[in-house]
């Protein structure tokens, strides 16, 4: 089942499960990141990227503690040490930084989309509902 973590007008973030071990209790998913603008767009695809139950957990209690707080962040960070998704709260502004780096470091692709502070309650309550094996 696809998790549609961030769906609005301009911007989508979908995350599709292709993968899960439960030997280094980690799970792959395929990312997606679509951002339409009136003169351009930008699609980012990483095929494959893993990360640890923790690192899923985590990331969503650190969105929840972003409701509570005027500034923070929260990031979902990969197996290999890389942050895949960043929200950074400033007050009510919200950005939201999705960085794709491939695993031989050669290149890295990156969309940052500005937002509001209250679609994180939006987020969280997607994450909620999503079905979880972790």
């Amino acid at each position: 089942m696809i998790l549609e973590l961030i769906t609005s007008v301009s911007f989508q973030l979908r995350l599709e499960p292709i993968g899960s071990d439960d030997r280094f209790p980690s799970v792959a998913f395929r990312v997606e990141a679509n951002m339409d603008m009136p003169s351009w767009r930008a699609t980012l695809i990483a095929k494959e990227c893993w990360f640890s139950y923790q690192s899923l957990n985590g990331f969503e209690a650190a969105l929840k503690e972003l409701i509570r707080k005027p500034v923070g962040i929260a990031s979902l960070v990969e197996l290999s040490g890389s942050s895949t998704v960043t929200i950074t709260k400033n007050e009510d502004a919200l950005s939201t930084e999705i960085n794709m780096q491939d695993t031989m470091n050669c290149g890295i692709s990156k969309i940052t989309v500005n937002g509001f502070a209250s679609e994180i309650t939006e987020i969280i309550e997607k994450l909620r509902e999503y079905p979880k094996w972790w």
